[in-house]
């Protein structure tokens, strides 16, 4: 089993992460598969076209953009625009760039209407929608737990597994960023959502998000994938961003 952490719209540097582990294995994603990246349609694509292979929870991010498609608000918009979410609005809806005025035709400008319009309404497709509708908080196979985030051990283990924490409450396994709980049963935790520098690997967790989107990070650009039950590391530089300085 590998767990790839968040790819954050990263297409080509997932695919490329991908081509290095074994073709026959399941992979697990740690959630946040869109915003800040350029290619968050083309991943959400990928992991739809390869269920038998792929899995993902859900992220704080896909949480996001279902808050501002299902409760239209000022706030909830600019809540996920502001952390990404535009950059996922052009991977869906891209607006062409028109040279000049003068290069504009009557279809031109109609097509672009359609689109600013698409976009205020995050009209995407309604199969992404329902993926999105319907990713998991949680996956558990065997004594392995993949989600978003740790565990906050100051909310009761039963009480986590339902928690709402679409809003950003920053309590339950989307949002949370503070120090992982140990979870019962000895469960081995694997989550991303707060990037570090390399993977952090206790004797009950490990945090595997590199920053795959945050090239101008000393530390980041890498995409991590972990293998389970070895614990051997994979990665990726990352190839969307090829004319950003890294270090």
């Amino acid at each position: 089993m590998y767990i790839i952490g968040d790819i954050h719209g990263c297409f080509k540097t997932l695919l490329a992460l991908v081509d290095k582990l074994p073709n026959d294995e399941q992979i697990i994603l740690t959630g946040d598969l869109i915003d800040r990246g350029p290619s968050s349609k083309e991943v959400v694509q990928w992991v739809m076209d390869n269920p038998k292979k792929v899995r993902s929870v859900v992220g704080n991010h896909e949480q996001m953009l279902m808050n501002a498609y299902n409760k239209p608000s000022m706030s909830n918009m600019s809540m996920w625009t502001h952390n990404g979410g535009t950059e996922t609005l052009n991977s869906y809806f891209p607006l062409t760039n028109i040279r000049t005025v003068f290069d504009e035709t009557d279809e031109d400008i109609e097509e672009q209407e359609k689109q600013r319009q698409a976009r205020r309404r995050i009209d995407i497709p309604k199969d992404h929608l329902e993926f999105f509708k319907n990713m998991p908080l949680y996956i558990m196979e065997g004594d392995l737990f993949v989600s978003h985030t740790g565990w906050n051990s100051h909310i009761a283990w039963k009480d986590v597994l339902e928690l709402d924490d679409s809003d950003g409450f920053f309590r339950g396994l989307t949002w949370y960023r503070g120090t992982p709980g140990r979870l019962p049963d000895n469960k081995f935790h694997i989550f991303g959502h707060t990037p570090v520098a390399k993977p952090e690997i206790t004797d009950y967790f490990a945090d595997i998000d590199t920053g795959a989107c945050f090239v101008n990070w000393e530390h980041g650009g890498k995409l991590t994938a972990i293998h389970y039950p070895t614990m051997q590391i994979y990665q990726q530089e990352n190839l969307d961003f090829p004319d950003r300085i890294i270090g």
